[in-house]
């Protein structure tokens, strides 16, 4: 089986202490604090979906999350709650002094819904943006950092190390969103 992971381009970074076992996050017993702002990562390990930071998106509005990337390898993981089909989610990632980093965002079932490594690699924005709506309903909605691996896709400039980062993450509800449905790919190479 393939480790779980953050996967960016052709890279991927697995969440340490995860195997083939125990893909799926565990939800059972996992209260939500109160809505707070900015939330600062904890001294705890969050670097799987069952050790994630429990961290309250509210409904409407936009939550403000201080982190740190203390060695290679490490993985920052924060569960934000419930969202619902066509909940507008946005990440937008800033490493501190140059720290290049990658964001995921997951689903209840540590399923994957979008990654991103580079904002924009050409205009040089090497920091994390994804924003997605939701197309199903999710029990817990997950956060992934890490330091960006890309190294042959990303600007040398950046570092690639331990370092401080900053995440915003919003949420709007009621966005028109297009349901999941079979699709039809024709390639012509």
């Amino acid at each position: 089986a393939i480790p779980l992971g953050l996967l960016v381009g052709c890279d991927t970074l697995p969440l340490s202490g995860s195997d083939s076992a125990n893909l799926r996050p565990n939800l059972s017993s996992r209260e939500m604090p109160p809505v707070q702002s900015p939330v600062v990562e904890g001294a705890d390990a969050n670097d799987t979906f069952d050790t994630a930071q429990l961290t309250t998106l509210p409904v409407q509005g936009a939550i403000e999350i201080q982190g740190r990337i203390d060695h290679n390898g490490d993985i920052d993981v924060y569960a934000l709650g419930s969202a619902v089909a066509g909940d507008l989610i946005v990440v937008d990632v800033q490493g501190h002094d140059g720290l290049n980093t990658v964001a995921a965002m997951f689903d209840s079932h540590g399923d994957l819904i979008k990654a991103n490594n580079d904002r924009s690699y050409y205009a040089g924005q090497l920091d994390p943006y994804i924003s997605q709506v939701i197309r199903q309903d999710t029990e817990m909605l997950y956060v992934g950092i890490a330091v960006s691996t890309a190294t042959h896709f990303a600007s040398s400039s950046g570092r690639y190390s331990t370092g401080s980062y900053t995440i915003r993450v919003s949420r709007r509800t009621d966005t028109a969103y297009l349901s999941a449905r079979q699709q039809v790919v024709w390639l012509d190479f």
